[in-house]
């Protein structure tokens, strides 16, 4: 299956799971404190899905990067190119979060993927700017994940809407 279709599904994971949605929707309304910031988005834990995997919500946050107080299409365009770059670093062999599915609301943009702490279990340990990896430390051991993959990293001219075409994102 494709890194594509592997987020379609948990696409739809995520959205027969109410709970998870409500507590989406928590976060859009800053209910719910956020564990990390990047350069332009704030990270919330979101929950688990039934099939164990966990989830984060990587929301734009326009008080963070210099271009913030941008319009929904560009906020997609930027999101959309991250979710484009993990999908072909992927298909590279290279290991980035599991899956990634653009959210929009209150025309604000966000992506839910993978909780790489997996709730809190495992330390992730940020890569100083501008590497952008982190390292998964887990009982002692770690792996290296690409997690800041925003367009300056293989940005994409002109950008095709994929994860946030129609009826492919959550619409909260």
């Amino acid at each position: 299956m494709s890194y594509f279709q592997d987020s379609q599904r948990i696409r739809e994971e995520i959205e027969s799971q109410p709970g998870l949605l409500e507590r989406v929707k928590q976060a859009y309304r800053g209910e719910l404190q956020k564990f990390a910031s990047g350069s332009s988005v704030d990270l919330f834990r979101i929950g688990r899905l039934q099939s164990g995997v966990h989830i984060a919500l990587r929301k734009w946050n326009p008080d963070l990067y210099h271009n913030a107080h941008m319009g929904l299409h560009k906020q997609i365009e930027w999101m959309e190119t991250y979710c484009q770059n993990a999908e072909e670093l992927a298909a590279q062999g290279t290991e980035v979060p599991a899956f990634t599915v653009g959210v929009i609301r209150n025309n604000i943009a966000g992506i839910l993927t993978e909780d790489l702490s997996a709730g809190e279990l495992y330390e992730v340990v940020q890569a100083r700017y501008p590497d952008p990896t982190a390292r998964v430390v887990d009982n002692g051991s770690s792996r290296t994940v690409y997690v800041d993959i925003d367009p300056e990293f293989r940005a994409k001219e002109p950008i095709k809407r994929r994860y946030f075409a129609e009826g492919k994102h959550i619409l909260t």
